[in-house]
């Protein structure tokens, strides 16, 4: 995995999707058998941060659009079928604007964009992911949650209470 993320390994053309996903699956793969597969068996509640759909976000922005549904269906079978991972009870996409993304950047940096990282830095890819994750959201059932209103971001305190409420709704309801 380290020599992909260094570069070494190029994988910049649509099959880079497949080949990329496959290194993360395997990464994960091996983190869930030697750190939480007992856990996670034993009824524990996993909440991640990056899991298969953050996958499925930005390798979706190697893809025309005309191969990004064969895909996913390519990635969710092999990760939760022939890996066995668990698939996600939910899955809750925070959606900013790219637009205050980079605001929020620019404050946290006190303007100096110079201390921003690659991703950071390349709008139209961030854009991209933004518009995987919606394509994603729509295609696979995913909780859509807006962090934004009227150009704005929404006060932290407000996108926790939605977040709450939802997973509130979740376990004690039994479902989304």
């Amino acid at each position: 995995m380290d020599c992909y993320l260094r570069g070494e390994i190029p994988c910049a053309d649509r099959y880079g999707a497949y080949a990329a996903s496959a290194m993360y699956a395997i990464d994960r793969y091996v983190s869930f058998v030697t750190d939480w597969k007992d856990y996670y068996e034993a009824g524990g509640v996993v909440l991640a941060g990056r899991y298969t759909t953050s996958n499925a976000i930005y390798q979706l922005t190697k893809l025309p659009d005309e191969e990004k549904e064969a895909y996913l269906e390519w990635l969710f079978d092999f990760e939760y079928g022939k890996l066995g991972l668990p698939q996600p009870d939910a899955v809750i996409f925070l959606d900013m604007p790219i637009e205050i993304s980079q605001k929020l950047l620019d404050n946290r940096y006190l303007g100096d964009k110079t201390k921003k990282d690659i991703h950071e830095k390349n709008t139209a890819f961030l854009q991209q992911c933004r518009e995987s994750a919606l394509f994603a959201a729509e295609r696979c059932g995913w909780t859509v949650l807006d962090c934004a209103r009227g150009g704005l971001p929404r006060p932290i305190e407000d996108i926790y209470t939605d977040l709450c409420e939802y997973l509130k709704g979740l376990f004690y309801n039994g479902g989304t």
